[in-house]
């Protein structure tokens, strides 16, 4: 049963997406997509596939979504609802409001749909884009899984009175792509075929995003040469009309073998396209979220809050509540997302490349050659991303060192004071009237003191009577 449809007006949908691989598979089975739902993956069950690439994946029912969920879901405490996450005092992205708040600019989250009426959303989310039949079809505003509903707020939930908790892009406005339901009949991890995460990517792209959040991941090293390509042509698509792609690097307990290093894709593109930003994770106590999944040779672009990080939620069934935390890189990616929609809104017209490099050079950099396998830049920093003077290509980033690049002063908030002529100004005026006095000094104080021989001044007597 669907939701309350979000104020948004709902978009176009292409009649089919023409699927980039027609020949050239591998022989092997094609592997699933890893969505990093806090749920243990299972298989999808076997259903025809769809026109557009990828199996038919059936709509679970009410019962199994995850605000139902009385097994593995604890209610968020009441205590908590009020309280500043340690994502928003680490990454201090609030501070950024005195610049932008994203306004205008349209992000899609490929994910399992976005909960349109959740109250710290509602009307931001567009009706968006459903694959899971394998053809588009419109509606993609509501979220059994709430995964898409976790990601989404993180880059763009506004302030809501008793809630402490609020997004990097406030004004930013949500596209859901619909790219898996991410859960069951039996209330268990659903997974899709990677054709339909390609066939997302081209989609959000064709719908007018400028940035497109992927917080789900596909094993680079089962792929086969028809795929890789497609996920490149993909890119390449992006790169071509100034779309930015954000992916999450991948969680390593849903890797085969449970290891961290490894090509998950689309992150892994970040080493090759400079309009692909791959984020891994961190930990509250700021080291490596345990997790974190890097690769062979670096490509992981900064990283972000990945563990016990708090959301959006869905109010409904017996755990429902206006927030709920989530754990994995997947919620690390969208800080990095509402941090790109907030330089589009404050530079309009800067192109990925750009924006990429930006987030590089002003992230909070560890104290390692830059970038890290593991780390990349480092912490991404909403506010210096926004702020900061970051010096030309050239001199910012001639080859990887170490160390951090020297930035210039920070910007001054559009209509605010420029604090700095401020202060140069007051600081000639002091300097003058320093002169002045010194000059009285010597002019008029110590000739007369001459004139006494230094003996203390007599006050003048006054005639009698007065």
């Amino acid at each position: 049963m669907r939701g309350l449809v979000s104020a948004a007006a709902p978009l176009t949908v292409a009649v089919a997406v023409a699927a980039l691989v027609s020949a050239g598979r591998p022989a092997q089975p094609t592997p699933p997509a890893h969505s990093t739902l806090p749920a243990r993956p299972v298989p999808v069950a076997a259903a025809a596939p769809g026109p557009s690439g990828g199996s038919a994946e059936p709509q679970p029912r009410e019962a199994a979504c995850r605000y139902n969920d009385v097994r593995d879901i604890r209610p968020f405490p009441n205590a908590a609802l009020s309280q500043v996450t340690w994502p928003q005092r680490r990454l201090g992205y609030q501070e950024a409001r005195r610049y932008t708040a994203g306004q205008g600019i349209r992000v899609a989250v490929v994910d399992s749909g976005v909960q349109g009426d959740q109250a710290q959303l509602a009307g931001q989310v567009r009706a968006g884009i459903d694959l899971t039949s394998g053809t588009p079809r419109p509606g993609a505003d509501t979220d059994c899984a709430t995964h898409g509903t976790l990601v989404a707020g993180i880059i763009a939930a506004h302030h809501r009175d008793g809630i402490g908790f609020e997004g990097v892009a406030p004004g930013a406005e949500i596209l859901p792509i619909r790219e898996t339901w991410g859960v069951d009949d039996n209330g268990q991890a659903t997974t899709a075929a990677p054709i339909k995460l390609v066939n997302a990517i081209n989609l959000a792209v064709q719908q007018g995003a400028r940035v497109v959040n992927v917080s789900i991941t596909v094993d680079g090293d089962l792929l086969g040469a028809g795929l890789r390509a497609a996920f490149r042509a993909a890119v390449r698509n992006a790169a071509a009309r100034n779309v930015v792609i954000v992916a999450a690097s991948g969680n390593a307990d849903e890797q085969v073998d449970r290891q961290p290093v490894h090509d998950s894709y689309p992150a892994a593109l970040a080493a090759e396209f400079a309009n692909v930003i791959a984020v891994g994770g961190i930990a509250p106590d700021g080291t490596l979220y345990k997790q974190s999944v890097y690769g062979k040779a670096p490509y992981v672009t900064v990283v972000a809050p990945a563990d016990t990080v708090v959301s959006t939620f869905i109010e409904k069934g017996p755990v429902g509540s206006p927030l709920q935390t989530g754990t994995g890189t997947s919620f690390a990616a969208p800080f990095v997302t509402g941090t790109v929609a907030l330089l589009q809104a404050r530079f309009p017209g800067m192109p990925p490349g750009e924006i990429k490099r930006r987030i590089e050079q002003t992230a909070d950099h560890p104290s390692t050659n830059l970038p890290s396998r593991q780390l990349g830049w480092g912490v991404v920093n909403p506010l210096a991303a926004v702020s900061a003077v970051v010096p030309p290509p050239a001199a910012a980033r001639p080859t990887p060192r170490l160390g951090a690049p020297r930035l210039g002063a920070p910007l001054p908030a559009p209509g605010g004071p420029d604090l700095r002529t401020r202060n140069i100004a007051v600081a000639a005026g002091a300097g003058a009237m320093l002169v002045a006095v010194a000059v009285l000094v010597t002019a008029v104080v110590l000739p007369r003191g001459r004139r006494r021989q230094w003996r203390p001044g007599r006050r003048p007597e006054l005639p009698a009577g007065q």
